[in-house]
Parts: C-alpha cells; sequence; structure tokens
C-alpha cells in the first residue's frame, strides 16, 4: 500500500516538473510600441529580434511597430526569432519664414528633396521668406518626397527723387528693378533732376518691374498742345493728375458751299433777269427820269426791283443742287 502511494506521489511530481520546464512562451502585443522598447521586450522574454522592415503607411509615428510575426497571444519557444515591420514616414516641418537656403537644409536633413522653388511677389514683411510650402506642415510623408516652396520675391523701391537720373541708374538695377519711360516738366531745378517717380517710394513691387521717371527741365522739349512732350514722343504724362484738353478746331467752311452758293446765284440772277424782262414792251419810248427819292416800281425805296415768289423759289432750288 505504501509502495503505490509513493510511486503516485512521484509521478505527479515528475508531471509538475515536466510542465514547469516547458519552454514555449506567449509572443507579446508589440504593434504599436516604439520599435526600440518593442526589441528590449522581445529579449526580456527569451526571445530573439529577427528582421526589421521598414515601411510608410501614414497611420502611425515614424518608429512605431506596425506589424509583427509571429502575431501576439500566440506560443513560441524560447529563442525564437520575431520579425517586425516599422513606420518609416517624415512629418513635414514648417518652412513659413524661413529664407530659400535655410529651408533647403532642412528639408536635405529629414531625407526629403527640394524639387522647386516658385517666386512670387507678395509684399509679406520679409522679402525672400517661405511663404508656401507643399506638402503642408504637419503632414506625415514618406521619405525622399518631393516638397515645392514658394517664395516671397519682391522689391521695395527706393526714394529717388531730388537725385540726378544719370546717377540712379546703377543703384536702380542693382535694386532690382529696371528703368521706365521718363517725362519732362519745366522746373527750377537742375535740368536731370527727378521731381518724381511711379512706383511711389516705399511700395514692394515684383523683381524688374519699370520705374517711371518725371525729369525737370529749363524749357519744354517741343512744344506740344497736350503738355511737355515725352522722350518717346507720345503726349500722355502719367504724373498730371488733371489731363490737358484739347479746345476743338472751328469747323472750316466748306469750299463746295461757297462755290455752289455763287454759282447759284448767278444763274438764278440770270434766269430772274429773263424773267423780270418778259413781258415788258422791246420798245418802250424814253420817259422823263425819275425824280431822286422816285422809283420805278411802287413799295419800294430803291431802284432795284423786288423778287417774284417764281424767281425766290427758283433761285432756292438751284442753290440746293449746286450745294
Amino acid at each position: 500500500m505504501k509502495s503505490s502511494f509513493t510511486l503516485t506521489v512521484i509521478g505527479a511530481a515528475l508531471i509538475s516538473g515536466l510542465a514547469g520546464c516547458s519552454s514555449q512562451k506567449e509572443v507579446p502585443l508589440l504593434e504599436g510600441m516604439d520599435a526600440k522598447e518593442a526589441q528590449t521586450r522581445i529579449v526580456q522574454l527569451g526571445f530573439q529580434v529577427g528582421r526589421i522592415d521598414n515601411e510608410f503607411s501614414g497611420q502611425k509615428d515614424c518608429g512605431k511597430v506596425l506589424r509583427q510575426q509571429p502575431a501576439a497571444s500566440t506560443r513560441a519557444d524560447k529563442g525564437t526569432t520575431i520579425h517586425l515591420v516599422v513606420e518609416e514616414s517624415v512629418t513635414m516641418p514648417d518652412l513659413s519664414g524661413m529664407d530659400a537656403d535655410s529651408a533647403a537644409r532642412t528639408i536635405g536633413g529629414l531625407s526629403l528633396r527640394l524639387q522647386k522653388v516658385e517666386k512670387k511677389a507678395i509684399g509679406g514683411q520679409t522679402p525672400g521668406a517661405v511663404v508656401g510650402q507643399v506638402p503642408a506642415a504637419g503632414e506625415r510623408i514618406a521619405p525622399r518626397s518631393a516638397v515645392n516652396l514658394v517664395v516671397d520675391d519682391y522689391v521695395v523701391v527706393p526714394d529717388f527723387t531730388g537725385e540726378a537720373y544719370d546717377s540712379i541708374r546703377k543703384t536702380l538695377t542693382q535694386s532690382g528693378l529696371t528703368l521706365g519711360k521718363k517725362y519732362y516738366k519745366v522746373s527750377t531745378e537742375k535740368t536731370g533732376t527727378i521731381l518724381d517717380q511711379i512706383p511711389d517710394a516705399g511700395a514692394k513691387v515684383a523683381r524688374d518691374t519699370a520705374v517711371q521717371f518725371e525729369l525737370s527741365q529749363a524749357a519744354p522739349a517741343t512744344a506740344s498742345r497736350n503738355g511737355a512732350a515725352t522722350e518717346d514722343g507720345r503726349n500722355h504724362n502719367p504724373f498730371e493728375t488733371t489731363p490737358t484738353t484739347v479746345p476743338d478746331k472751328k469747323p472750316k467752311k466748306d469750299i463746295g458751299d461757297a462755290v455752289g452758293n455763287a454759282v447759284g446765284n448767278a444763274i438764278s440772277n440770270a434766269i430772274g433777269e429773263l424773267i423780270d424782262g418778259k413781258g415788258k414792251p422791246k420798245n418802250k419810248p424814253p420817259g422823263p427820269s425819275p425824280e431822286p427819292g422816285d422809283s420805278d416800281y411802287s413799295g419800294t425805296t430803291n431802284n432795284v426791283a423786288p423778287k417774284t415768289p417764281a424767281k425766290k423759289g427758283l433761285e432756292g432750288f438751284i442753290g440746293r443742287l449746286l450745294k
């Protein structure tokens, strides 16, 4: 009886010892953990760190475990190799306000590549500063992704008034501007002195903008009905706030009207004489000369025969035909 009990106890102990010495363990959940933290956990549990692959998903922060093999909660022998897939991404920094060179260095340091820099005259606080970027700040992107920048490229126009035109040519081009048209105005200032400019001093304009100047001169360069003559021969001066008007010319008398009237009058007079002479006796006996103030025609105060209605109508008709 004792021997049977002893054997039973020994068998149970052996089974318990075998179970306690089992080499399999449960694989931990590593997904979502930082890759370095996950590797430490693998070693602590008696497993081995296997292959670590990088992958871009855009769903997790860079360096986080996306997947693992074997999967979590499965049992594996001690020393089993666990493989990991780790997120590899770059969070796009905010480059606004940086100059183009600083932004390019930052992009290169993040394993990104600068693809394009577009220059636009925005007129912000600092010329040459980054005012736009693609991808946007805070966006997760894959390593070696292309980045495009927009740089605020403008020029602040200097004040040239009071300067000699010939002396500012070099300064103007060095400022990123170009010479525009020049206009002249009679002034007591020395000839060639800049009286005004367009655009005004302090204006923020695109690079290579042409600046126009109004210059002093002792006398008008050429006579012009519309004001001072310009260099290119045009008469419009943009510095004049009130445009000069040209008085309308008096209409010239139509030569055809004058000729028509003269010919018409001559013909109508000739025909009128025929009409006035018609019906009179050809051989009228001479009579006494009229006294001063008398007339051969009643109702008149001179010796000119009045026009009959027929003669008036004929004169008007002929005049209209010859105009």
